[in-house]
């Protein structure tokens, strides 16, 4: 077969393989790359009645795109190769990897390579377009944004002004054999006393427990209790443990803390003694300032109206392009891509 029969066979057979999806003014989109963006959401839908249908969809975002690419190469703006390698410069800065690394780092993840580079360019097009070509046509909102702020502070969370008094449990014992050489009894008398030991202990901080429940119950402030009962330091404090929100405090204790009502006094055995916990309030977290959270809400402003002001431009600019649908032609069965 001579070079030319042979060329021309492979482009017959690559037409067979690949075709036109549309045609928007002078730019052509070919069904490879509308696989290409719709990657495992395509593949999903092959063999099903709803394939075509989603090979649509995204022919539809491959013609905002054109028609995006199409706007800022008229204006002169379109990104460039240099502003794709500054941008593959930072990714591998961001990630700890070095330049001449990244793409076998990319491929290595099971991305090709050249799409990848499609993706970032198209990333820093859409970019260039939301600042030359909808940001000026954004007006913002002040309005809008003290509602995003009031927004933000009804989902602060809630924290409670926590009190306690803290009753300690008896120290640990000596062991029995211990007591029993010691005093030179039998193991079973050394047991009987620290049992006894132990009991006459526990009675005594559960009579204080019961004495401080007592003062509270008859209306005494907890302050008041907290400074002449606790033991643990929370006394100097009148027993205030701070404001927390809630998953702040250890797991037993938030559990009780945060299903209690304010005012409220519970009790919960931490182990190595004994809580009397008290809410005096419950509130909203207090949200950082308007201004310092400013940048953060105008970002997201800026997002949902980029969102609404593409939404115009494409639906206007698409009425005035010269669009073509060739997808259509043929039938879903007879697809076939090898991208």
């Amino acid at each position: 077969m001579s070079l030319l029969l042979w060329l021309c066979s492979g482009w017959l057979e690559a037409a067979t393989l690949d075709r036109v999806a549309a045609v928007v003014n002078d730019d052509l989109i070919v069904l490879s790359s509308v696989y290409e963006v719709g990657g495992e959401y395509l593949t999903q839908n092959i063999g099903t009645d709803n394939l075509r249908t989603a090979e649509l969809e995204v022919l539809e975002t491959l013609i905002q795109r054109t028609l995006v690419s199409q706007e800022l190469q008229g204006l002169g703006m379109d990104v460039t190769d240099e502003e794709v390698e500054n941008a593959m410069n930072d990714i591998s800065e961001s990630n700890g990897i070095a330049r001449s690394e990244l793409r076998s780092e990319v491929e290595a993840s099971g991305l090709d390579w050249d799409a990848y580079q499609d993706e970032i360019r198209e990333s820093l097009r859409q970019m260039k377009f939301n600042q030359l070509i909808l940001q000026p046509r954004i007006v913002v909102d002040e309005k809008a944004i003290a509602e995003q702020y009031r927004q933000i502070k009804l989902q602060q969370p809630d924290v409670i002004d926590l009190y306690g008094i803290f009753l300690k449990n008896p120290p640990a014992t000596k062991s029995a054999e211990e007591v029993a050489t010691a005093l030179s009894i039998s193991l079973e008398e050394a047991q009987a006393k620290l049992d006894a030991m132990q009991d006459s202990a526990f009675a005594e901080r559960d009579a204080t427990l019961a004495k401080v429940q007592q003062l509270l119950n008859d209306g005494m402030p907890f302050a008041d209790v907290a400074k002449q009962y606790d033991q643990s330091g929370l006394a100097q404090s009148g027993g205030k443990m701070g404001t927390f929100g809630k998953g702040q405090l250890r797991k037993d204790i938030d559990a009780v803390a945060f299903g209690m009502q304010v005012g409220e006094v519970k009790t919960i055995d931490v182990g190595t003694g004994v809580y009397l916990l008290f809410v005096k309030e419950q509130r909203k977290q207090e949200a950082p300032p308007l201004e310092s959270l400013r940048p953060q809400l105008m970002d997201a402003y800026y997002a949902s109206r980029f969102e609404e002001e593409m939404e115009t431009w494409y639906e206007s600019t698409k009425s005035r392009a010269a669009i073509t649908i060739q997808l259509e032609d043929v039938p879903s069965d007879s697809t076939v891509i090898d991208p």
